[in-house]
């Protein structure tokens, strides 16, 4: 792990963390004197520094460990006609009640979705 992932403040003398570092490695709940042998390369970090690391700093593990953000996918896209392939599917192997069931689950989320976006519209 490159020594630079992480840099954190000393007092004048070099010898004695700041309080600022000190609230930092008691929120990441990761013992003062093994991050600084993690910062010097002495030590590899374990899952349990990394994810307090990631919590203290407010970062992703991605971030944390690669230093960047994970992208986020494509938003996926549903063709009228594979859904119909789908619900062909469904409908063929399901019996009238469960097809009835899903109907149902269908509507609910077709009223959640028409409820959130009039409650985003009158957010606007």
């Amino acid at each position: 792990m490159d020594s630079t992932s992480f840099s954190f403040n000393t007092s004048a003398n070099g010898a004695m963390p700041c309080g600022c570092c000190k609230r930092s490695w008691r929120k990441a709940q990761v013992n003062p004197t093994r991050l600084s042998r993690i910062e010097h390369g002495e030590v590899t970090p374990h899952l349990f520094d990394l994810l307090g690391l990631g919590r203290a700093l407010e970062l992703g593990m991605d971030e944390l460990v690669y230093g960047k953000a994970p992208e986020k996918p494509a938003k996926p896209t549903v063709s009228a006609a594979s859904l119909a392939a789908r619900l062909q599917d469904l409908l063929a192997l399901g019996t009238a009640e469960e097809a009835a069931a899903f109907f149902r689950l269908l509507d609910l989320l077709a009223y959640g979705c028409r409820a959130r976006r009039a409650a985003q519209g009158s957010e606007a």
